[in-house]
């Protein structure tokens, strides 16, 4: 079998276009590494960042209670509370107007004025 050599002028275009995509694949292999190694040297230069407590239920709780709170006129509405009973439930609970309260506690608070004792007899 006879071989066909090329000649320097083949050689350079095909064989050029090999290496140099090889060379790439070379340099993109590489780069993630080298980037890993400027990360983990980037890490060790920076201080570790302070350790922060998970939030405990209470904690979350109190949030979700803070958030839920209401003014008394927003809950009187929603419930369809008739001015003069919301009046009524103010005195009967010792609250003010610009009390903030959670929508189950009003609902509580309605339930107990409903069921309370009429006539101011003794208990």
């Amino acid at each position: 079998m006879a071989t066909k050599t090329k000649t320097a002028g083949e050689a350079q275009t095909p064989e050029a276009g090999i290496v140099s995509a090889g060379a790439e694949q070379a340099a993109e292999q590489t780069a993630p590494g080298r980037e890993a190694n400027q990360a983990e040297e980037a890490r060790e230069q920076t201080p570790p960042a302070p350790v922060e407590t998970p939030e405990t239920s209470a904690d979350r709780e109190k949030e979700a209670e803070a958030a839920a709170l209401e003014p008394l006129s927003v809950l009187a509405d929603r419930h369809r509370v008739p001015s003069w009973q919301q009046a009524a439930l103010l005195r009967f609970m010792d609250w003010t107007e610009d009390k903030l309260v959670s929508d189950a506690d009003y609902r509580t608070a309605l339930e107990s004025l409903h069921h309370r004792r009429m006539g101011g007899g003794r208990r």
